[in-house]
């Protein structure tokens, strides 16, 4: 994406992303639509439904169906492959 600002401005504008209908946490079809639309807007391939469960399982702490806002912060800080997909800080 190659956002402007520190880390946390951008895991945070990443929160308000995902959170697609704006109830405060995020759920698994919420990350499919972002992922596969943001695939689209760049011109390549969609990632693959294992890789979406993938990385929602790797944010998901407590393994619920839901992510919290605290949880997608801390989890996002410590993935250097979502770092690196929101740019270099």
């Amino acid at each position: 994406f190659g956002l402007h600002g520190s880390a946390a401005e951008k895991v945070e504008w990443a929160f308000k992303l995902f959170d697609v209908n704006g109830n405060g946490t995020i759920e698994p079809k919420e990350v499919e639509t972002v992922v596969n639309a943001v695939h689209r807007a760049k011109g390549t391939a969609s990632m693959a439904q294992e890789g979406i469960d993938k990385f929602y399982k790797r944010i998901s702490k407590n393994k619920d169906e839901l992510i919290t806002k605290e949880e997608f912060i801390r989890g996002c800080q410590d993935d250097a492959e979502f770092m690196a997909f929101l740019g270099k800080t």
